[in-house]
């Protein structure tokens, strides 16, 4: 299942995000994922937070939309590290992710 994305980093945050993944210069970048709807079909969003990017690729030529590949950890849930795959976009700073089952 899919979740979208309504929130994210810029291209050089994106980009640094992959390119310091594992570093210490590591700063980590956010996501807002919509996981559902309240009653009165607002969203209700998550923050996706300590994103770590370790695979990103371009999605078409626009140079702004990427297809990613990482780690992240969802607010409330401290211990839980959750592996993602993405579509993002750095121009819209939209998408969608996906949590591929363990």
């Amino acid at each position: 299942m899919n979740f979208e994305i309504i929130s994210g980093p810029s291209l050089d945050e994106l980009l640094d995000s992959f390119r310091y993944a594992y570093d210490d210069a590591y700063k980590p970048v956010e996501f807002g994922v919509v996981f559902s709807r309240n009653n009165d079909g607002e969203r209700v969003v998550v923050p996706m937070s300590d994103v770590r990017v370790s695979s990103i690729q371009h999605a078409d030529g626009s140079g702004a939309s990427f297809n990613l590949e990482g780690r992240c950890k969802a607010t409330g849930e401290p211990d839980k590290c959750l592996v993602f795959r993405a579509y993002y976009s750095t121009e819209k700073h939209s998408g969608w992710i996906f949590f591929p089952p363990f």
